[in-house]
């Protein structure tokens, strides 16, 4: 059972907030998987910087684990090889790193965003 630091019940701990359920303890459903489209790509040394059309506002956090997929559903196949760094987040945008080429973000313009576990 949840406590808190006063050996409290979750009754007593904050309400789920559902828009970020990852981060309160007392939610009883994980948050699921969001899509954003790449909207922008640049080349950096060995890498690929992407900027993505998801952020904060949507409980998106530097903890969650992204890869671009092969399309806009969350049940798409991540592309083999494409893990996606989060760099920076802000309240409607988000900055990652690939080791993907141009030709294959082309391909599939969609990055998956998945929560941490708990």
């Amino acid at each position: 059972m949840l406590t808190d630091s006063d050996g409290g019940t979750p009754d007593k701990l904050p309400p789920c907030i559902e828009e970020a359920p990852d981060h309160n303890s007392n939610c009883s459903t994980p948050a699921s998987p969001i899509v954003g489209r790449i909207i922008g790509r640049e080349a950096d040394a060995s890498d690929l910087l992407l900027r993505i059309g998801a952020g904060s506002d949507q409980g998106i956090t530097k903890a969650w684990r992204a890869m671009v997929v092969s399309g806009p559903d969350p049940k798409d196949e991540a592309v083999s090889g494409g893990e996606v760094q989060i760099i920076s987040i802000d309240k409607t945008r988000i900055r990652g790193k690939t080791k993907l080429t141009a030709g294959q973000i082309d391909a599939n313009p969609y990055v998956k965003f998945v929560p941490a576990p708990k």
